[in-house]
């Protein structure tokens, strides 16, 4: 009994026990500093002031004359392309164009297709035989297709203006574009027919050949280089759309803008094969007339010397009437035939004179006794009178003379010999 009376006494004391609270001290939170921004290399070259400028390009329909010209395209710019102002625009320009004797800077910009089913084409570069064979940028009418230069067809040589600084191509054979922005120039991308040079902005730069575009999907490209080609020195390896405005659109590791706008007009150099001349300048215009001074009031014309109008008859009164002109006098006419009365014959027609015998050769010669002598020569008959339109009168009886023709020289002389012969016997 003792022990549960002592063991409720411990139990009740040790439930009285106060413990003291315990502070937990926790610091405050803290942001992370930021990571410190990628500071790209500084590049192994420095681009003289202005030795590039940039122009407006106004693309050709079908592929301009190929040239070919000794010096590689530089390496390519950034420039983004702003919203689309409508719909069906087309992104044109962005890329490396020859163009009075040295590689200017084409600007893009938005514009619409020439005309329904029109598709653009990117220029097309190709390193061939020490040369750079060069196609600008055009649009193809529906169911073109590019067809590159042939390797043995005669492309003229362009050569670069007075003062151009420009670097030798460095890779492969073949088609190529330029080099992604900061890279070394000289060094050429070998890509695919087609492939728009903006593919490769968004690439790291490169110190030596070996980054390659490989074929594309149709919507995207895709672009690698083993390592060591790179200024880190690391492998490349991207994905890229091949849209023109998709592509230039992409963020660089290298942002170099495009060059400044062209402020003067080149200089009078004589433009190479494939490139447009600059315009002409406009005609001078004369000078306007001298305008009169304030206040003063213009000289009025002349007046216009106008015919007097035609006198008005007074009221009241008739006014002639028009001259009439007189008619023509009708063409005099031959009289008509007189008519023979009823029962009378009329007279015959004159018998006009034979014409006086034609000179005739000598007789021939007379046949011998007891031959027949050859027939006459028959004359051919004289042409018919003209026939008058007038009253058919009955034709009148000729004489009986007329129609008596004269016997024949011959025979006259056979009758006589044969009455010669009567009377003898």
């Amino acid at each position: 009994m003792k022990r549960l009376l002592g063991l409720a006494a411990v139990t009740s004391l040790s439930a009285c026990i106060v413990v003291p609270t315990r502070t937990v001290y926790r610091e405050p939170y803290q942001e992370p500093p930021p990571q410190p921004a990628y500071q790209p290399p500084a590049p192994d070259y420095v681009e003289p002031e202005g030795s590039y400028w940039s122009m407006d390009y106004q693309p050709e329909i079908g592929p301009p004359a190929p040239i070919a010209v000794y010096w590689a395209p530089p390496p390519m710019r950034w420039e983004p392309p702003p919203p689309s102002p409508f719909s069906g625009a087309v992104w044109v320009g962005g890329f490396w164009h020859w163009y009075d004797g040295a590689w200017v800077w084409a600007r893009g910009h938005w514009v619409s297709p020439p005309g329904y089913g029109y598709g653009w084409f990117p220029p097309y570069y190709e390193y061939r035989d020490g040369l750079v064979v060069y196609v600008g940028g055009h649009w193809e009418p529906p169911g073109y297709r590019f067809v590159p230069p042939p390797p043995r067809i005669h492309i003229a040589v362009v050569q670069a203006r007075p003062g151009y600084v420009g670097y030798r191509c460095d890779g492969p054979s073949g088609v190529f574009i330029p080099p992604p922005p900061g890279s070394r120039p000289g060094i050429i991308i070998p890509a695919p027919v087609g492939t728009h040079p903006a593919v490769v902005v968004s690439a790291p730069p490169v110190v030596r050949p070996g980054l390659r575009v490989h074929q594309a999907t149709g919507v995207n490209a895709t672009f690698s280089a083993p390592p060591g080609v790179s200024r880190s020195g690391a492998p490349i390896q991207g994905t890229v759309p091949v849209a023109p405005h998709l592509a230039a659109g992409q963020t660089p590791v290298v942002r170099v803008p495009p060059p400044a706008v062209m402020a003067r007009p080149p200089p009078a150099a004589q433009p190479g094969w494939g490139t447009r001349p600059p315009a002409a300048p406009p005609a001078a215009s004369p000078p306007p007339p001298a305008q009169p001074g304030w206040g003063t009031r213009l000289p009025a014309p002349p007046p216009a010397v106008s015919a007097p109008p035609p006198a008005q008859p007074s009221w009241g009164t008739r006014p002639p009437p028009p001259a009439v002109s007189a008619p023509p006098p009708p063409a005099a006419s031959a009289p008509p035939p007189a008519q023979p009365s009823w029962g009378t014959r009329p007279p015959p027609p004159a018998v006009s004179a034979p014409p006086p015998p034609a000179a005739s050769a000598p007789p021939p010669a007379q046949p011998s006794r007891g031959t027949r002598p050859p027939p006459p020569a028959v004359s051919a008959p004289p042409p018919p009178a003209a026939r008058t339109p007038a009253v058919r009168a009955p034709p009148p009886a000729a004489p009986e003379a007329a129609h008596k023709a004269a016997p024949p020289p011959g025979k006259q002389k056979d009758d006589k010999e044969k009455d010669k012969n009567r009377h003898e016997r």
